[in-house]
């Protein structure tokens, strides 16, 4: 297939469903889907099986296009869900491209069909019906698969229920579910499951809150159920881990790794020289002798102990996140956390804040 100017121009940015569900049959949509073009999905870069498509900086060289052009649609996200059923099709619902700082930044409300055959079938929504979702879970229940969470734009995010949907896998309608009980609250990045006795249970991920006139992210260490009969939520879990931030004194950002490593990207990335005054190097495995890194997406998360005590760090917005996991008293868990603060205090010869969360 051949792209032009003039198809760009018609299909080329996003745009939100009408009707409950609009089926969007836009050629360019598929064409960036399935990656070349032979027509076949090309596979994903990280070793998953799911197209990844044409990346909008494509998209742009072949068409000669300006850097402020997008959003360009496309099918590389984050924080997007893939349900494989059992008669070879592929549900993948949501997810977002980048983050908010790039011009191609979209949050996306849609489902994409993958049938064994190579067939696409592109779904929208309005986002009344089916709010911009990332990072969300999705569970497949019978003939509908149930989304849970998310994080969504910050103008629309809430610190209220748990968003619940559900997807009909017979015409592709979406219904938000009304629930009740003592739920999560704005969960995003978690775990779900379907348990034997018909409920969902969640684990893992962070919760959005409101702090003031700001939104706080903590983590979640509580396991919740939903029981899909009745619309119930249950708390499962009261661990009372506690969690604490470590602040540079004068808003510089911590960032683990070596700085010539970065001296690198310094040298063929003008944005990323400017930013390396802001940050701080350091290197976990100089101040903590049994540190170990979570697999997976979860690059800038690490293990250690304190005491004998174990306790995670994530380094999330510039900022050292710390969870002790253990039903520590206050001045105990204060405590670890303070002796955390004195060590990166020693390895970066900065002071640093240290907060509750």
């Amino acid at each position: 297939m051949e792209i032009s100017r003039e198809m760009f121009d018609r299909q080329g940015h996003p745009r939100l469903g009408t009707t409950n569900p609009e089926r969007m049959s836009v050629a360019f949509w598929e064409w960036m889907i399935r990656g070349n073009d032979a027509g076949k999905p090309r596979p994903y870069i990280s070793g998953d099986d799911t197209p990844s498509g044409f990346s909008p900086y494509e998209v742009r060289t072949r068409l000669n296009l300006p850097y402020d052009c997008g959003p360009i649609w496309n099918f590389q996200r984050m924080g997007a869900t893939r349900t494989d059923l059992p008669d070879g099709r592929t549900i993948c619902i949501a997810g977002e491209h980048e983050d908010f700082y790039d011009p191609d930044f979209f949050i996306y409300n849609d489902v994409v069909v993958l049938h064994p055959d190579g067939k696409i079938d592109i779904y929208g929504y309005p986002k009344e019906i089916f709010p911009p979702t990332d990072f969300h879970s999705a569970t497949l229940v019978d003939d509908r698969i149930f989304v849970l969470g998310r994080l969504g734009y910050q103008e629309e995010r809430l610190t209220g229920p748990t968003p619940v949907h559900t997807l009909s896998l017979a015409d592709n309608h979406i219904e938000k579910i009304q629930t009740r009980g003592d739920h999560p609250g704005w969960i995003f990045k978690h775990e779900a499951a379907l348990d034997a006795n018909g409920t969902i249970t969640i684990r893992g991920g962070e919760i959005l809150e409101a702090s003031g006139d700001e939104e706080k992210i903590r983590r979640n260490f509580e396991d919740y159920s939903l029981d899909l009969s009745s619309g119930t939520w249950t708390r499962l879990t009261n661990r009372n881990w506690r969690q604490y931030s470590i602040h540079d004194g004068e808003g510089r950002s911590y960032f683990h790794g070596v700085r010539r490593n970065f001296d690198f990207l310094a040298s063929i990335n003008q944005q990323a020289a400017a930013s390396m005054n802001s940050l701080i190097f350091i290197s976990l495995d100089e101040i903590f002798d049994d540190i170990t890194n979570q697999s997976g997406d979860d690059w800038d998360h690490f293990h250690a102990h304190v005491e004998g005590i174990p306790i995670s760090l994530t380094l999330e917005g510039g900022t050292i996140e710390i969870v002790i996991e253990s039903p520590l008293e206050e001045a105990h868990a204060s405590s670890l956390a303070s002796q955390i603060k004195a060590r990166i205090e020693a390895h970066t010869s900065r002071n640093c804040i240290l907060t509750s969360t």
